[in-house]
């Protein structure tokens, strides 16, 4: 929609996201494969605008899939993410819950909750940007386990000339088996060097 008072809202459909992949080399499924999901519809709404001197942007979504085939599980999710921005600082931070849920408990296959968050911050002087930022998520394996995957960044950018910046960041990133499955724990560290053009 358009923007009123800072607010808009949005909404769309999608029937289905399976079909055609081999053409991307990932495969070929089809409409009602097992372990699929259909029949979206996602809900989102955001807000832009100054509290005082601070500069706020704001978010909320809501998606629901149906699983496929029938009586398989449905996904649900939801998201919010809040930023505020002020003397050349910026905090923000942002939340998901995602839920595969069995209608009736019909079927074999378990439920499974995933929970992800992060929270990241930057301060620009002058030409740089430097940023820092955390991020976890969480994955169900069973009622009582879950996996961890957590992700520290930190990253620094200058602007080279109009348009123009060059910059590094360095991610280092965790996983956690709830078991301590080896073969399923593992650590990363992630370098990247960035460049970028705009006109």
């Amino acid at each position: 929609t358009p923007k009123f008072g800072g607010f808009q809202l949005g909404i769309s459909y999608t029937p289905d996201n399976t079909e055609n992949l081999g053409r991307f080399g990932a495969g070929s499924q089809t409409d009602n494969d097992a372990g699929t999901v259909g029949e979206f519809i996602d809900l989102g709404a955001n807000w832009n605008g100054k509290l005082g001197d601070a500069s706020v942007s704001a978010s909320l979504a809501y998606s629901t899939a149906d699983g496929e085939p029938v009586n398989t599980n449905d996904l649900k999710e939801w998201s919010a993410g809040l930023k505020v921005s002020m003397m050349g600082w910026s905090i923000g931070g942002q939340y998901k819950q995602e839920d595969d849920t069995t209608p009736g408990d019909a079927s074999p296959v378990a439920d499974t909750e995933r929970m992800s968050w992060k929270l990241s911050g930057t301060y620009a002087t002058g030409p740089w940007l430097l940023g820092i930022e955390y991020a976890q998520k969480d994955t169900e394996v069973t009622a009582t386990t879950e996996d961890e995957v957590t992700d520290w960044g930190i990253g620094a950018k200058r602007t080279l000339g109009p348009g123009v910046s060059a910059g590094l960041a360095v991610h280092i990133w965790e996983w956690e088996d709830d078991a301590n499955a080896v073969a399923a724990q593992n650590d990363a560290t992630e370098i990247l060097l960035i460049t970028e053009v705009s006109f």
